[in-house]
């Protein structure tokens, strides 16, 4: 995973050139199986979001990058320098 301040328009200049990165998930205490945590039978374990800055901010800045198998030393090659080229640009916040 990759953290990034314009994280949209990073996926965007990588797709616009053939890489498919993935948004990062939402944060496990927002999961529908941990939903239960937080109510009922005496348990009032707090899953605010303000307890959890850390997963938030990775969840709206994270960008999941190609990783499989399969990928070659090129292909590595290849994302790392449209990354390079993307914060080369005019996109850095």
């Amino acid at each position: 995973m990759l953290i990034a301040e314009v994280a949209d328009a990073l996926m965007a200049h990588l797709g616009a050139r053939g890489v498919q990165p993935r948004s990062f998930f939402y944060p496990l205490r927002r999961q529908p199986c941990f939903a239960h945590l937080g109510r009922g039978r005496g348990r009032s374990v707090c899953l605010d979001d303000a307890q959890f800055p850390g997963a938030i901010y990775g969840a709206e800045h994270g960008v999941l990058l190609p990783a499989f198998p399969e990928l070659r030393a090129d292909e590595v090659r290849y994302i790392c320098d449209l990354i390079r080229e993307f914060y080369g640009a005019s996109h850095q916040s």
